[in-house]
């Protein structure tokens, strides 16, 4: 029996190059050819998912179902971020920006979160609840939403050609589109936002 090649998983790609293994369209091989086929063998790493890989490391970090942060070296899922990182690495963004005392009105929120406070008093609240430091909450000034009023250039696309809205539309047309503009901006904020300053709740709480 003709002995089998020994080979790596690199090796078996260059073995099986076409530029090294060029078709020949002009032969006719049959399949009890010795040259239809050769046996070979195969030396690989294979992770535990069944994977063939010519390098160990590689095997090893595929078939893993956790791996260490490469900052602080946390044990962590290798699909997921480093918690302890990310936090920091929040908590860092939160204290470069800029303090400033909340003047009561709007809606105060915890930094990269979605909880929302009207008033300092809630905060108190979900500091009780939640068993925490109101001081210890990342809180930030939130920056209202305002509804856009309708700009008329919406519509210049459809316009005939050298022409303005007041030339296709009415007067009242163009008269009830300014009052709802004027509306809109009298409007209050439908939503809001977090926005650019960091602020603290007061010490001691203030009364309700």
């Amino acid at each position: 029996m003709k002995q089998p090649l020994n080979v790596s998983v690199d090796g078996l790609h260059d073995l099986l190059n076409p530029k090294r293994n060029q078709r020949q369209d002009d032969e006719t091989v049959l399949s009890d050819d010795p040259r239809s086929a050769y046996y070979i063998q195969v030396t690989a790493w294979c992770s535990r998912q069944g994977t063939l890989f010519s390098h160990e490391q590689k095997a090893r970090e595929h078939g893993a179902t956790h791996n260490k942060c490469k900052e602080c070296g946390t044990i962590k899922p290798k699909s997921s971020y480093c918690k302890p990182c990310a936090y920091k690495k929040s908590q860092e963004r939160y204290n470069n920006m800029p303090e400033k005392e909340w003047n009561g009105e709007g809606m105060l929120c915890i930094f990269n979160d979605d909880q929302y406070f009207n008033d300092y008093g809630e905060v108190y609240e979900y500091a009780e609840i939640n068993e925490v430091d109101p001081a210890s909450l990342s809180l930030c000034i939130c920056e209202p939403n305002i509804m856009q009023q309708i700009d008329s250039s919406i519509w210049d696309d459809i316009l005939p050609e050298d022409s303005e809205l007041s030339d296709v539309v009415s007067k009242e047309f163009i008269n009830k589109l300014d009052e709802l503009n004027e509306i809109i901006a009298a409007h209050k904020p439908i939503s809001w936002s977090q926005g650019k300053y960091r602020t603290s709740v007061p010490t001691p709480a203030p009364e309700q």
